[in-house]
């Protein structure tokens, strides 16, 4: 529990095989024009189940038939410690002045794991906002309920009745031990 937001939930990813692969978390807000040209702050809190260190950034993807997507990486260098953290950066986002927007477009914002080790990385509570200040984690809504009909629009759940069912639609094996997949919404 953390002061302010008792909450039994949050992700969990706990890597038990190294593999060559990179496990990346995205937060994607709709419509790269949303905080163009503006100073953003992304926060969120983080443990692991022993220190490591995590990189991130930001993106401005332009969809289909849009411009080129562009990609900061390393904004953000942290280790994460064992106990609970709130971490916050705070980036200036490029002008999409003269850029087409295509269909599909999203700002993300994002944390990445590292690569070819195992590890137990917990997060939850990832806000972006306008502004140079991480203010207290709230909901959109301000309720449960209205955040449940505001996470509704994105919600998918697939089940499958045996352990080898499928995941996604689309995905490639990369190697005998790693395989790749999108999860589309």
């Amino acid at each position: 529990s953390i002061a302010g937001y008792e909450s039994p939930y949050y992700l969990r990813l706990d890597r038990t095989i190294a593999g060559a692969g990179t496990a990346i978390f995205y937060q994607n807000i709709e419509d790269p024009r949303t905080l163009s040209g503006q100073t953003a702050t992304f926060s969120f809190w983080a443990k692991a189940a022993s220190a490591m260190s995590v990189s991130g950034g930001y993106g401005q993807v332009f969809g289909t038939n849009g411009s080129t997507s562009v990609y900061s990486t390393d904004v953000f260098n942290i280790n994460i410690t064992t106990s609970w953290q709130r971490f916050t950066y705070t980036v200036t986002l490029p002008s999409v002045s003269g850029k087409t927007i295509g269909t599909g477009s999203f700002t993300p914002f994002f944390i990445q794991c590292p690569s070819n080790t195992t590890f137990t990385f917990d997060t939850w509570g990832w806000q972006v906002e306008a502004g140079s200040i991480a203010t207290p984690f709230t909901t959109a809504t301000g309720t449960f309920q209205g955040e449940l009909a505001a996470c509704q629009r994105y919600y998918q759940r697939w089940t499958t009745s045996n352990s080898g069912g499928n995941l996604s639609t689309m995905g490639a094996g990369i190697s005998t031990t790693v395989a790749t997949m999108e999860i589309p919404l």
